[in-house]
C-alpha cells in the first residue's frame, strides 16, 4: 500500500525574479495518475511536470502494447520501476533539448557541432560548457509511486532526470518543503512495518510540517494506492486525521509550555539563590 499528500500551492515567478512571485492554490491537486496503481506527485513548476506526465503516460501506454503484442521481450524489472523510468527519460530528453538552446545555441552550436568542433576550441572553455551541460537541470521534481505484482514502490526524480528508489526507506519527499516532511520521518523512525493508521497520521503531519516552508499551501490532497487502484482518501478518515493532529498540536504546545515554566522556575531560583550567596559573602567581608 502507498499513502501519499500533496499540497496545492502553485508559484508564478515573473521575469523580475522571485521577489515578485505569485502564489495560489489551485482548484486541482497535483497528483497525476500514469496507470491505475500508480502515480506522479510534482514539485516545482507544475506546468511542466504535467506536461512531463501527460508524455510519460503516452510512453508508457505504447510500451505496454509493444509488450503484450511480443510477450517474449520479457518485463526484467516491475512495472511501476519501468513508468519511473520512462517518467525519467522523458524528463532527461526534455532536459537536454532545453540545455542545447540556452547553452549551445547561444554559442551558435548545437549537440552535434559541439562534439566536433571541441578540438577547435580552448581546453578553459570546453571545461566550463562541459560543466554547465552537466549541471544543467529543469525546474521540476517528482515522486512516482504505485503498487505492482512485487508490492509497493517508490522513486524520486530530481531536476536532472536522475532517479532513485526509496523503497528501503519506505518514503520521499520533494519540493521547498521536502526537507521539513524528511525529518518529521526521521524523527519518527519511521519503517514500512508502520500500521496503515500511523503512517496516515504520521504522512499528514510530516504534509503539515513541510507548511513551514514558503511555496507550500495548507490544502493538502492525501490519498492510497491498493488493491490495483489510486484513490483519495476516505474524507471521514481525512477528517479523523486532521482532527487528531490538531490535537496533537495542542498536547505539544502544553507540554512544552509546562516545561519552560519548570525550567524558568528553576533558572530564577538559582539567580535568587546567587544573589543571596554574594550578599552574604559581602556582608561576611565587611
Amino acid at each position: 500500500m502507498i499513502v501519499g499528500a500533496a499540497d496545492r500551492m502553485i508559484t508564478h515567478t515573473d521575469a523580475d525574479g522571485p521577489a515578485t512571485d505569485i502564489e495560489y492554490e489551485h482548484e486541482k491537486p497535483k497528483i497525476f495518475s500514469l496507470a491505475p496503481a500508480c502515480v506522479a506527485l510534482i514539485a516545482d513548476d507544475l506546468a511542466l511536470g504535467a506536461d512531463l506526465c501527460h508524455r510519460a503516460r503516452d510512453e508508457i501506454l505504447r510500451t505496454r502494447e509493444r509488450l503484450e503484442r511480443d510477450p517474449s521481450l520479457g518485463i526484467p524489472f516491475t512495472e511501476i520501476k519501468l513508468m519511473a523510468e520512462v517518467y525519467a527519460r522523458v524528463l532527461r530528453e526534455y532536459r537536454d533539448a532545453q540545455s542545447e538552446r540556452e547553452i549551445l545555441n547561444t554559442l551558435f552550436l548545437t549537440r552535434e557541432t559541439w562534439i566536433s568542433r571541441q578540438r577547435q576550441l580552448s581546453p578553459a572553455v570546453v571545461r566550463a560548457i562541459s560543466n554547465d551541460l552537466r549541471e544543467f537541470s529543469v525546474p521540476v521534481q517528482a515522486i512516482i509511486a504505485g503498487v505492482d505484482n512485487l508490492g509497493a514502490h517508490i522513486y524520486a526524480i530530481n531536476g536532472g532526470g536522475s532517479l532513485t528508489c526509496e523503497d528501503a526507506i519506505g518514503y520521499a519527499a520533494i519540493g521547498n518543503g521536502g526537507w521539513h516532511a524528511d525529518s518529521e520521518f526521521m524523527v519518527a523512525r519511521y519503517s514500512d512495518s508502520w500500521s496503515f493508521d500511523r503512517a496516515v497520521l504520521l504522512v499528514y503531519t510530516a504534509k503539515k510540517r513541510a507548511e513551514r516552508a514558503s511555496g507550500v499551501g495548507p490544502a493538502t490532497d492525501t490519498f492510497i494506492v491498493m488493491g490495483g487502484a489510486y484513490t483519495p482518501l476516505n474524507p471521514t478518515i481525512v477528517d479523523a486525521v486532521h482532527n487528531a493532529w490538531n490535537d496533537m498540536q495542542d498536547v505539544e504546545k502544553l507540554t512544552k509550555d509546562s516545561y519552560y515554566e519548570n525550567i524558568s522556575r528553576i533558572i530564577l531560583g538559582y539567580l535568587k539563590d546567587s544573589e543571596t550567596n554574594k550578599a552574604d559573602q559581602k556582608n561576611a567581608d565587611e
